[in-house]
């Protein structure tokens, strides 16, 4: 087992589980910026629905590590941030995020509490980069007769979504357990707390103008991300949203 991170986003990078590799992370670094590849959270919004920076600011942030426990069978990390008002977002909240690795799974929490006294509403979620050896030959089930919003077309094989060399990119309007199979693996994914699944690679062009992703990097992830995009939810004062990913490994 093996689990690495950075508190600059609460970023996880890189989770190993029965020999197999989670996550994509790019050899290319871009100093004091959120990591290309692993797992980045994004807060108070996703990408660039809305008035705020892409992403939010959160994956920018310094995060404080409350825990880092771990014995041969778990690894448990906790972590906190403090979101106080300012002239871009004049609310106050609680973030905390903990990393649960067992030896067959891996569980990821976000919790966000308003802790001001005015009510706010947010997009977001989680961005994993799943590694696979190839993109081209990987395939996601549990989306059939889902409806969604597509970018770039797909081949669709009674349920079964296949990727090519073109951008892919399309948000599914339901939160329904889903399979990312390749080679030998299968990644069960469960999410509970956030409402939909945004399905994104950059395909062979728009990957050239990605400064932190190698050539040819592109075909080596499949981002596959519980989120919040089309229904915004609002926090009134001293409620907690729970939003939850558990990635469960099957080895055939």
């Amino acid at each position: 087992m093996n689990l690495s991170y950075d508190i600059l986003g609460a970023q996880v990078l890189e989770s190993q589980i029965q020999n197999t590799f989670l996550f994509y992370k790019s050899s290319i670094a871009q100093y004091n910026h959120p990591k290309r590849g692993g797992v980045p959270i994004l807060f108070p919004q996703f990408a660039s629905v809305g008035r705020y920076k892409k992403h939010g600011w959160v994956r920018d942030s310094e995060w404080l590590l409350l825990k880092d426990e771990k014995d041969k069978n778990s690894h448990l990390l906790t972590f906190s941030l403090q979101l106080d008002p300012t002239k871009n977002w004049p609310y106050s909240a609680k973030l905390s995020y903990d990393v649960i690795q067992l030896k067959n799974s891996l569980c990821l929490i976000l919790k966000i509490e308003n802790t001001g006294s005015t009510s706010f509403s947010f997009t977001g979620g989680l961005h994993p980069y799943f590694y696979v050896p190839s993109v081209l030959k990987c395939t996601v089930e549990g989306l059939k007769s889902v409806s969604f919003t597509d970018k770039y077309k797909a081949t669709h094989s009674e349920g079964i979504l296949k990727f090519t060399t073109t951008e892919f990119e399309r948000l599914y309007h339901e939160n329904k357990p889903i399979k990312l199979t390749y080679d030998n693996v299968a990644l069960e994914l469960n999410q509970k707390g956030f409402d939909e699944w945004m399905i994104w690679n950059p395909g062979q062009t728009l990957s050239k103008s990605i400064t932190d992703l190698p050539n040819n990097d592109w075909k080596n992830f499949i981002c596959i991300e519980p989120v919040i995009v089309s229904k915004p939810k609002t926090l009134k004062p001293g409620a907690i949203f729970d939003g939850t990913l558990n990635i469960d490994i099957l080895i055939k």
